[in-house]
């Protein structure tokens, strides 16, 4: 019997708003039961920032090339504006309708039918279409011009954004935060405890990402009930989105922290033990290529300090796995996670520590308190920085 091996990324999206890591905000029903029955990697990490790299560490060139040589069938199934590498076979979408997906993926099946095949399904887009950057009850949109503005003010600790921007008219607002947040279509009730306009900003822009998680969510049911129990399937996000987290939203890199690089994944192998697992050891995106590669028996020898995650969720049922995991952008900005800490170290030199068993979501920092674990992890990351460099 053919192997078939199907791939969905889930763009813009961090692990601390889905349904799946605890989050009260999603209603996510097709990936919840998706990773019920699967292994869930709980501290999944993107090993950069940009999110175009992040994309091509998941479907590396080699990878995609062994493949294609081997004779797999290679269907990359998106909407129409997704760039798409040459050796795959694009299935375009004018729609995010989930009937129009799940048909698309049906004809994708039938045309490898009888064939080894990765099917990538670039699921759309869990954003809001618009960027919102809050700054002294002024708004910024995305630009529709490719120069920069002169109207992006000066702010310290604001690093630019990764496209131009232009003012909002405030003939279609009046310029107030109050006014903008109260023209979108969300029905949420906020937590009485939430005082400050940032506060209330920030729950409502991680409501209306929610309202797009379940609609992606429809989008990956419709194509799950289309795969047979004899495929493997992987759910990865990309490097995902910053919505009010730590003062930062947009894509562009927050100062210095980074927690939307943990991202989701599920795997699901269908040759595994049948038992669901949460896993805690770190993974990375490098892992993804390694599983995918190992499923698909072809080998990565520039990946040898990865793991494959079907080991990785038999070796951590009994206990974390020693083992850090580098995370380096193109701004100077490091880090590395083991599984008890995170050690950020941003572009100005300033070092920040969290507790991940105690502080998932990598908001108090302890590297004043906690000298030695700094240090430790200092020398920790040029050792794994030179060895993966």
């Amino acid at each position: 019997m053919a192997d078939v091996t199907v791939l969905m990324i889930l763009r813009g999206v961090n692990a601390a708003r889905l349904s799946w890591h605890g989050s009260p905000w999603v209603v996510a029903p097709s990936l919840d039961r998706f990773a019920a029955q699967a292994t869930v990697l709980d501290r999944h990490y993107s090993p950069v920032i940009d999110k175009d790299s992040a994309v091509s560490i998941l479907l590396p060139t080699s990878l995609i090339q062994s493949l294609h040589d081997r004779g797999h069938s290679l269907f990359w199934i998106a909407s129409h504006n997704q760039i798409v590498p040459e050796l795959f076979k694009k299935i375009s979408m004018d729609s995010v309708d989930e009937k129009v997906w799940s048909q698309a993926f049906a004809a994708v099946q039938l045309r490898s039918r009888g064939k080894n095949a990765l099917i990538v399904v670039d699921l759309p887009f869990a954003e809001p279409p618009w960027t919102l950057r809050v700054r002294e009850k002024d708004l910024y949109f995305p630009a529709a011009t490719p120069e920069p503005t002169a109207s992006e003010p000066e702010s310290e600790g604001w690093d630019e954004f990764e496209e131009p921007l232009e003012k909002v008219d405030e003939g279609t607002f009046s310029g107030s935060t109050d006014d903008f947040v109260d023209a979108l279509p969300w029905e949420a009730e906020i937590p009485e405890s939430v005082g400050s306009e940032d506060d209330l900003t920030h729950l409502r822009l991680i409501e209306t990402q929610a309202a797009a998680i379940g609609h992606v969510d429809a989008v990956a049911g419709a194509i799950f009930e289309q795969i047979s129990a004899n495929v493997a399937v992987m759910v990865v996000g990309d490097r995902g989105l910053e919505l009010g987290d730590h003062g930062a939203t947009g894509y562009f890199n927050p100062h210095p922290w980074i927690s939307r690089v943990n991202v989701p994944c599920i795997w699901y192998n269908p040759a595994g033990d049948g038992v669901a697992r949460r896993v805690l050891t770190p993974s990375s995106h490098h892992d993804v290529a390694v599983t995918l590669a190992k499923r698909c028996l072809v080998e990565l020898p520039d990946f040898d300090f990865a793991m494959d995650l079907t080991d990785l969720s038999l070796e951590d049922a009994s206990g974390n796995i020693n083992r850090s995991i580098v995370s380096i952008g193109d701004d100077g900005f490091r880090a590395i996670r083991t599984s008890e800490w995170s050690l950020m170290v941003a572009d100005c030199g300033k070092t920040s520590l969290y507790s991940l068993p105690d502080d998932p979501w990598e908001v108090l920092d302890l590297a004043s308190q906690r000298e030695d674990e700094v240090a430790e992890l200092l020398l920790k990351l040029e050792k794994n920085q030179s060895s993966h460099s």
